[in-house]
């Protein structure tokens, strides 16, 4: 299992927070997300089916831009 840190721009309350969630949970080995009104995305997945670039590009489809924070075993 690993936990990826993300920093969402133009995150905000609401929607945005539902929106990324919502996107995130879709790929497959999800295992948790919360995206935080500060910004801050947190994922954890099975890093064996994807990786915190996929999770990026889920996040960017979404609407939001994304930069990896770090990415923890």
């Amino acid at each position: 299992m690993c936990r990826g840190e993300l920093l969402a721009t133009d995150l905000g309350p609401g929607r945005g927070k539902e929106a990324i969630e919502s996107s995130v949970r879709g790929l497959k080995g999800t295992t948790s997300v919360s995206a935080d009104p500060d910004t801050k995305v947190v994922v954890e997945f099975d890093e064996s089916g994807i990786t915190v670039d996929d999770i990026r590009h889920r996040i960017e489809r979404a609407g939001y831009h994304a930069d990896e924070l770090r990415d923890e075993v």
